[in-house]
């Protein structure tokens, strides 16, 4: 069964030929094909096991037509037809790692969730020829952030709190939640650990930013 998280990655999908980095299960594919969100997929993952396990589910959705299970390292040797990426439910250093050894091309879309470093993820993107477009933040026992981007190969721009709390995101309950659960975080550590209270005292300003963006 697909999760809260997955279901919103794919109600962002829009293209023709999808590819799911990291596939687990091949939900992202199979949920894809069937809401008409694009007509052709590839689940990718690294590891045979995981992707036994798509290939099943692909099977028992009777989808083998339409999606193809491929063992891959990352995007390495991605098939050229592809026009929208999926990498989600790693972390953010995989995920770096994932786009520089890729091959892009101008205007291929991401949607992008990593369940760490989000920060690191959002200044690679933007300096590496990436664009931000929107943004948003799900709850799914944990908070997870799911990134809309295009490979335009232009560099831009993000203020201090963009760059740790989302550009143009989604307004939700869960974001509300998310930015109070930070802010509360912070307080909290500024008065227990007296000796990096600049520190967190800067991390309170960025926070109180959002209400001047």
């Amino acid at each position: 069964m697909i999760s809260k998280r997955l279901e919103h990655v794919v109600d962002w999908v829009e293209g023709n030929v999808l590819a799911d980095i990291g596939c687990d299960h091949g939900y992202v594919c199979i949920e894809s094909i069937k809401q008409h969100k694009v007509t052709k997929a590839y689940a990718c993952d690294i590891a045979p096991k995981p992707l036994a396990r798509a290939q099943a589910e692909v099977k028992s959705a009777h989808l083998e037509e339409q999606i193809q299970c491929l063992l891959l390292d990352g995007m390495v040797g991605l098939p050229e037809d592809v026009d929208i990426v999926v990498i989600a439910g790693m972390g953010g250093h995989t995920i770096i790692d994932i786009l520089e050894k890729a091959t892009l091309h101008r205007g291929m879309h991401f949607l992008i969730s990593p369940h760490s470093d989000t920060e690191l993820v959002r200044k690679f993107l933007i300096s590496h020829g990436f664009t931000i477009e929107k943004e948003k933040m799900v709850y799914d026992k944990h908070y997870y952030p799911i990134l809309a981007c295009t490979y335009t190969q232009s560099e831009q721009v993000l203020s201090d709190f963009q760059i740790r709390y989302g550009y143009q995101v989604e307004s939700s309950q869960d974001y509300v939640s998310y930015l109070q659960k930070q802010e509360t975080k912070y307080q909290q550590l500024f008065l227990r650990v007296p000796k990096k209270r600049k520190e967190f005292e800067k991390e309170l300003e960025i926070l109180q930013k959002r209400d001047t963006l």
